[in-house]
């Protein structure tokens, strides 16, 4: 009797997995190249993000080669963002990245160039005083320099702010 009972309810489980997968097929369609589209549960556009554009320097450098004097001159005055329409945004805080290459000799006597990397999280629009000095005199061709999870800000009518992840900006040394 036992049996008999768990074929029953077996039976009774395969058969509501394939209307179950019967419904499924109704409510898709064949297309024109013959691909299965879903008729009832189309997906949902997706939201495109909002991130203000971030520049360097009151040149609204965007990002790019840039010489190493002219990116020394612009890095003193710090980011700045806004949008397409005017709005400004106030720099809140930025991750700081600095990609330098260096020559290196390995320990079977070999040259070869590496790129060393440091960090730094900054708060406002300028890199630390020490930072940028020590900057001043090591950056060279070669170096990256990038700005990156830069968050923004905007007071709204209602007097709260909103805050927003800016574009990144990356700047390539050249000569």
């Amino acid at each position: 009797m036992a049996i008999k009972a768990g074929h029953i309810a077996g039976g009774c489980f395969c058969m509501l997995f394939c209307l179950s997968l019967i419904a499924q097929q109704k409510n898709t369609t064949k297309t024109e190249n013959g691909k299965d589209e879903a008729t009832s549960q189309k997906a949902a556009p997706k939201k495109k993000s909002f991130k203000p554009g971030v520049y360097l320097g009151k040149e609204n450098f965007a990002g790019g080669p840039i010489s190493v004097a002219s990116f020394n001159n612009i890095l003193k005055q710090g980011l700045r963002s806004h949008d397409s329409s005017g709005n400004k945004y106030k720099i809140i805080s930025f991750n700081f990245i600095y990609a330098e290459r260096k020559l290196y000799e390995d320990s079977a006597g070999e040259m070869g160039i590496i790129t060393d990397y440091s960090t730094e999280f900054c708060m406002n629009d300028t890199l630390p005083t020490d930072i940028s000095e020590n900057l001043d005199g090591r950056v060279k061709k070669g170096d990256t320099i990038i700005f990156d999870q830069v968050i923004v800000a905007r007071l709204n009518a209602t007097r709260s702010t909103d805050t927003f992840l800016g574009s990144s900006l990356k700047c390539m040394i050249m000569k």
